[in-house]
């Protein structure tokens, strides 16, 4: 029996190290990641439009769908919203049940048009100095997303021939539920934004291709502007008010690799460890070595705001470009051109810690070429690169930009 045991612990502890199971941070199927109001807390009847950060790695070049609900709040903020039942979260096609949508909910955008508003009028049942209107009370949306092409004047019907679908399980489908504020509160809350990007300590450029070795850890460090921790008053049951100030957390996310925490308090400044895909066989190399991560943060009161970096598996065979020749644009449109050996090699071209949009190597031309970002504005520039090979090197040369 002790032998038996024994056997069961150091199996268990074999799984711990190398788990068989797709740990939630990778992003291998319909997933949503966020939800992003423009502005996350509004006053009655103000617009607010909504984004989801998508991605369906399961089906690429196929067409999904959101089809977005927005439901009129509750002004007593006792959960009565129509989408607090928690019977809608399972069966949506129970929307259309009569034939139509219930009182208080309607569709408020399909894919990337979105927008939602409550009544202007909400609050009206309120005495004017019921605290509930600085408060705030949930606004609730739900993002339903769906494997296939819904038109985008679809009409009930077809909708609720969609939610039947997703119902029986023969399309692929995500619902997402997400929260905003409507208040009439002078000071309302703001998404947070990201700042800063660094990899291994050090700045990395904006709009460049992270580069890694197969199983090689890498830490990945976000900062947040100063005004993504609002300070405000928050009310207690007991009447007192307390100053607060908000926290902001980032959750990772990859099409492959392993992260060392899920989530992370930016407060802390506690770098997240990438440890890139080819570690072990549950994890190997993408075949084209190339892949995503994302960031979502989040603050304490519903804000909310995400960034993607490119990576790239580098392999150490390859050759190193050797940069010969640059020339500059002479105009914003013109490409910055570049000359020299083994260019196919070269990944990324930074001017001014800046990476170049759509660079790319052309053996007819026999040359690398890339855009400058409208973000550098002009100047003259110091120009590194990173490479397939894993290397990342100083040119020493400059480029002016007009």
């Amino acid at each position: 029996m002790r032998r038996l045991a024994l056997s069961l612990l150091a199996l268990l502890a074999a799984s711990a190290c190398n788990p068989p199971w797709t740990p939630v941070t990778i992003i291998d199927e319909l997933r949503v990641m966020g939800v992003r109001a423009t502005s996350p807390e509004v006053k009655p009847g103000q617009p607010t439009g909504l984004q989801a950060l998508l991605e369906d790695p399961s089906r690429p070049g196929q067409p999904t769908t959101t089809i977005w609900l927005g439901c009129e709040p509750d002004p007593f903020d006792m959960g009565r919203s129509a989408c607090s039942d928690s019977a809608l979260l399972a069966d949506p096609s129970t929307l259309f049940a009569n034939g139509a949508l219930p009182a208080g909910v309607k569709v408020v955008g399909v894919n990337e048009r979105a927008a939602y508003a409550s009544s202007p009028t909400l609050f009206d049942v309120l005495p004017a100095d019921d605290a509930r209107r600085t408060a705030g009370v949930v606004g609730l949306v739900l993002a339903i997303s769906v494997g296939e092409q819904v038109p985008l004047d679809a009409s009930p019907q077809v909708l609720a021939d969609v939610f039947a679908r997703v119902q029986a399980k023969t399309v692929s489908s995500l619902i997402t539920l997400f929260r905003l504020r409507v208040s009439e509160s002078d000071t309302p809350n703001h998404n947070p934004a990201f700042d800063w990007f660094g990899v291994d300590g050090q700045a990395h450029p904006i709009g460049g291709t992270v580069v890694v070795q197969p199983a090689q850890k890498v830490t990945l460090l976000l900062g947040a502007s100063p005004e993504s921790f609002e300070h405000y008053q928050q009310a207690l049951p007991t009447g007192v008010v307390e100053e607060k100030t908000e926290g902001v957390t980032v959750a990772w996310f990859s099409t492959s690799g392993r992260f060392s925490q899920e989530r992370i308090s930016m407060e802390t400044q506690v770098p997240e460890v990438f440890t890139a895909p080819g570690a072990d066989e549950n994890d190997p190399v993408p075949a084209a070595k190339v892949g995503t991560l994302w960031a979502v943060g989040r603050d304490t009161r519903g804000g909310t705001t995400w960034d993607s970096f490119p990576f790239f598996v580098c392999d150490p065979s390859l050759a190193t470009p050797a940069i010969s020749r640059i020339t500059a644009p002479a105009t914003a449109a013109d490409p910055v051109v570049v000359e020299g050996e083994h260019l196919e090699s070269l990944l990324d071209l930074v001017v001014g810690g800046f990476a170049l949009q759509d660079g790319a190597f052309s053996p007819t031309r026999g040359s690398w070429q890339g855009f400058v970002p409208a973000q550098l504005g002009s100047g003259t520039w110091p120009v590194t690169f990173s490479a397939r090979s894993c290397a990342k090197a100083d040119t020493g040369l400059m480029v002016t930009v007009p």
